[in-house]
């Protein structure tokens, strides 16, 4: 358990905006945080909390996202968009951002976010990859659009992620191929749906 001892009642999620792993395409995801603490940064000027997140349906269930969330911190930017995220992705649970009072709480709680993948300088100085989260999806940006549904990484001439209008909802997955294996991803119909049903 881990008190959170900031109260998030007048943070505006609206001001959130976002690995390690497999790298899969971008694009609108259900997921559920499965470890997660508060933890003093490394350099010691305040408080984040660190989870990691597990995509919950379709070909890429089990896809692993790591996460950092500024709770508090020195420097009042980075602790306004910390705490902005914290907001959202109280919302994007349904938990609420007015009721909650310990991370815990958000443990296998499943929500929407818009995952990227991220470029960053590995200990060798080499360029490497690893999904983040760059969204919470709540009631406030539900009818945004997804990322690009090409790979964040060099993607293939030739390959496309056209969304298909009129898919049925049953069918939960597109279909897309690469080199005679099929790929699959939520359907933005699916998504919708699920997102306008819990809304409403």
């Amino acid at each position: 358990m881990a008190q959170l001892n900031v109260n998030l009642s007048d943070v505006n999620e609206k001001d959130a905006e976002g690995g390690g792993g497999v790298i899969i395409p971008r694009d609108r995801y259900l997921l559920n945080i499965v470890e997660g603490e508060v933890k003093r940064n490394s350099k010691n000027t305040g408080d984040l909390f660190e989870y990691k997140a597990e995509v919950v349906e379709g070909e890429f269930a089990g896809v692993k996202v790591f996460g950092n969330i500024n709770v508090t911190h020195q420097n009042i930017t980075a602790q306004k968009i910390g705490q902005a995220q914290l907001a959202a992705l109280a919302e994007a649970t349904g938990i609420g951002k007015a009721n909650l009072t310990d991370t815990d709480q958000l443990l296998f709680q499943p929500f929407y976010a818009d995952l990227d993948v991220e470029t960053y300088k590995g200990r060798d100085n080499s360029d490497k990859e690893r999904m983040v989260v760059k969204k919470f999806i709540h009631a406030g940006n539900a009818n945004e659009p997804p990322p690009s549904k090409a790979p964040a990484a060099r993607q293939r001439e030739g390959h496309h992620h056209d969304h298909h209008p009129g898919e049925p909802l049953d069918r939960a997955l597109h279909a897309e191929r690469r080199g005679g294996c099929v790929r699959r991803r939520p359907s933005d119909a699916l998504a919708a749906y699920r997102l306008t049903a819990r809304w409403n």
